[in-house]
């Protein structure tokens, strides 16, 4: 009789295959891997492929019916970050043992995300474990409010996106296939349609007489307790002269201090103040453009506050140390933190981060430290920055991490103020382990009206002892009224968020609520597209059929999550713009954070 011991499945024999395969590729494949990597590098990453680079961005560009000679410029200060970022990536050690995983890890250890995010909530104090304290706050509010208990309140101006265009000239082109038109350059309008107006222009940049008109406001509002002013006031032009990107911010800074005498200002930069625009090398402790926005801002700042930005390009203020400061803002302000973040850190068209293997600037690294030292201070914190922490322009390393820490420290982070997307947008802040609303990031209109949108900012009402946001009202200017009328060149109520979207207040909960009512009903949603444009003429346009389920899909999915991961997966793959799909490639360009091994 014939025994069969041990005959293995199909599916044991292609295991014991597969294992065996990887022994020996495990034992050769390191050696043949660093070779193939170092034989790239050398050969192939040489100037023929810097020019092919320069060349790929150049055509890029002009495929944006961009004049040639403005791309040019763009290609010639991008490309060379973009070069330097893949021979970093292409170093044998690193991408032998992190890409492939063919070496063992000698020289790299891999900072998984879903250990950190772990790690970060590790410690997070029992009371805020039900993730619902920033909700029982607003619930404390309204039982006050049902009371008829008085709440005092504070003013809160939110202005971004100035995109200031200097040599703006009323009557010459809108469209002359550049960057930036409605200027001497772009020639005399021969249509009407074509021609820039008085006060500015839907298809340029910010005519900087629209400025000065934020005091029509402040007559209707009175002066506001403080200014959150979140970057990018240089116009979309491009400029590789750091003095020449910094200068829009001067001339804005200098309109603020005259109409904003009596208030305190605090600002950050955005991605367009540099030089190129978009890159900035978060390695190096200094930057031209950073110190030349810190001696525009010195009036604003403490010694201390000055140094930290110069050094770092990212700080916080103590509040009641504001060189501002009046007695009674003190007093509203005391244990209170202004928390200005660069957003460059996480930047995806920040090219000098291609090949930053770590956390570029240790700008995470600082935050999370200043958060730990604030909780033990007492200290409640307003977070301020230029690019939205979810938004798909942001890094999902640093997306996600950011999530953690919103989870981690709920309690102190009160209000989350952004701009760079130039549209009135939110972001639910989940929770890690539950997916409940604990946060939300507020997304202020831009000044300019690049593209296709009138003139807005923000007037939030802060209720005075919590920080916690429960009115927010846009002012907006209505450009096509305002280039037939000089009497209309003034900034006006467009509309209130509760009232406008039938909103309870703007707790975490009820954001949400309203991110499934947009994806539930059509009229919620056009009213919300048209609104996230200023309620320009386009954006009426727009949405003169409505908003169909894929619409309001991708407002569900974009409002809902404060991570672009979440974002993307709540997405179908037909939703995707060519930036989104673009993540993709990103995800590979900028992979888990690595530590060099000692």
């Amino acid at each position: 009789m014939v025994v069969t011991v041990g005959l293995a499945s199909p599916l044991e024999r292609v295991s014991s295959t597969y294992e065996d395969f990887m022994d020996i590729f495990r034992e050769n494949g390191c050696k043949a891997c660093k070779t193939g990597v170092g034989w790239v590098n050398k050969y192939l990453l040489g100037n023929i492929a810097a020019q092919l680079i320069n060349l790929g961005l150049g055509l890029y560009c002009t495929s944006q019916h961009l004049k040639w000679t403005q791309c040019f410029k763009a290609s010639n200060g991008w490309s060379p970050p973009v070069f330097e970022g893949l021979r970093k990536i292409l170093n044998p050690e690193y991408f032998c043992e992190i890409t492939t995983g063919a070496c063992e890890k000698e020289n790299f250890r891999e900072i998984r995300l879903n250990q950190e995010v772990k790690r970060i909530i590790s410690d997070k104090p029992d009371f805020i474990k039900d993730n619902k304290y920033i909700n029982k706050l607003y619930d404390q509010i309204d039982e006050d409010r049902r009371a008829g208990k008085q709440r005092k309140n504070m003013t809160l101006y939110h202005i971004t996106d100035v995109h200031i265009n200097a040599d703006y000239k009323e009557g010459t082109n809108n469209k002359c296939n550049s960057f930036v038109c409605c200027t001497e350059e772009s020639g005399v309008a021969t249509k009407d349609k074509d021609r820039a107006g008085k006060w500015g222009d839907y298809l340029c940049d910010t005519n900087p007489r629209v400025i000065d008109q934020l005091q029509t406001a402040v007559g209707t509002t009175g002066m506001p307790d403080f200014v959150a002013w979140t970057g990018d006031s240089t116009g979309h032009q491009i400029h590789n002269n750091p003095f020449i990107t910094t200068k829009a911010t001067k001339q804005v800074t200098l309109i603020l201090e005259r109409i904003f005498e009596k208030s305190v200002v605090f600002p950050i930069h955005g991605n367009h103040e540099f030089a190129p625009f978009n890159i900035q090398d978060m390695s190096k402790k200094n930057s031209e453009e950073v110190e030349l926005i810190a001696d525009a801002w010195k009036d604003w700042m403490t010694p201390e506050v000055y140094q930290e930005f110069i050094h770092h390009s990212y700080f916080s203020y103590d509040a009641k140390t504001h060189p501002k400061a009046s007695e009674e803002f003190k007093r509203k302000m005391d244990k209170v933190r202004i928390i200005s973040i660069n957003t460059q850190n996480c930047y995806t068209f920040n090219f000098k981060l291609i090949g930053e293997y770590n956390d570029p600037g240790q700008e995470f690294n600082w935050l999370e430290n200043l958060l730990r030292q604030m909780e033990k201070d007492g200290e409640i914190a307003i977070l301020i920055g230029h690019i939205p922490p979810g938004n798909l322009d942001c890094t999902q390393e640093f997306g996600m991490r950011m999530r953690a820490l919103h989870d981690r420290f709920q309690h102190i982070i009160r209000l989350n103020l952004f701009g760079h997307t130039h549209y009135e947008e939110f972001e639910v802040h989940r929770g890690i382990s539950d997916d409940l609303p604990i946060g939300t990031n507020h997304v202020s209109p831009s000044i300019t009206t690049f593209v296709d949108q009138n003139p807005s900012f923000r007037v939030i009402i802060l209720d005075e002892e919590t920080l916690l946001p429960i009115e927010i009202q846009t002012y907006t200017m209505y450009l096509d009224k305002a280039n037939k009328n000089d009497k209309d060149a003034k900034f006006v109520l467009d509309h209130e968020y509760t009232k406008q979207f039938g909103l309870k207040d703007l707790s975490p909960s009820s954001m949400l609520i309203l991110s499934n009512k947009l994806r539930n009903y059509d009229d919620h949603a056009t009213n919300y597209m048209i609104k996230r444009l200023g309620g320009s003429p386009k954006a009426h346009y727009n949405m003169k059929k409505g908003c169909n389920e894929r619409c309001r899909r991708i407002i569900f999915c974009d409002t809902a999550f404060n991570d672009h991961g979440s974002k993307r997966a709540c997405k179908k793959w037909a939703d995707l713009d060519s930036i989104e799909m673009a993540t993709y490639i990103f995800d590979f360009v900028y992979p888990s954070w690595v530590k060099r091994i000692e």
